[in-house]
């Protein structure tokens, strides 16, 4: 297993192995389990809570959103939040025009829906 740690991450396993059963009962293999699971669930967390597409980053908030992508320029920018993939993919077609495509994500950053054209 591969794991990147950041500074925060190791203060955090130090943290928990001075506070595990390691100290007082000398349970070594149990500790390291517990630390490996608390590493997996943080990394997978701050996985989550962003999503780069091209050049925009955008801030994974339980929302669809939608981006614009100018095909002539080539600059990409972040448009609005949408309360239901719905109201994202209409947003995407009603204002995507030509040289401007809109692209629609769901809440997790996945591609739902287009609008405009190359």
């Amino acid at each position: 297993m591969n794991i990147e740690l950041k500074q925060e991450s190791w203060e955090n396993i130090i943290e928990c192995i001075h506070n595990s059963k390691i100290n007082s009962e000398g349970n070594f293999w149990a500790s390291v389990q517990a630390i490996e699971g608390q590493i997996e669930t943080q990394n997978e967390q701050e996985e989550l809570t962003k999503v780069k597409i091209g050049n925009v980053e955008v801030e994974l908030n339980g929302k669809p959103f939608v981006i614009s992508v100018d095909t002539f320029s080539h600059e990409d920018g972040f448009d609005d939040y949408f309360d239901t993939n719905e109201k994202a993919i209409e947003y995407a077609k009603l204002t995507g025009e030509s040289m401007l495509k809109k692209h629609a994500y769901d809440k997790k950053g996945n591609w739902i829906g287009d609008g405009g054209t190359f």
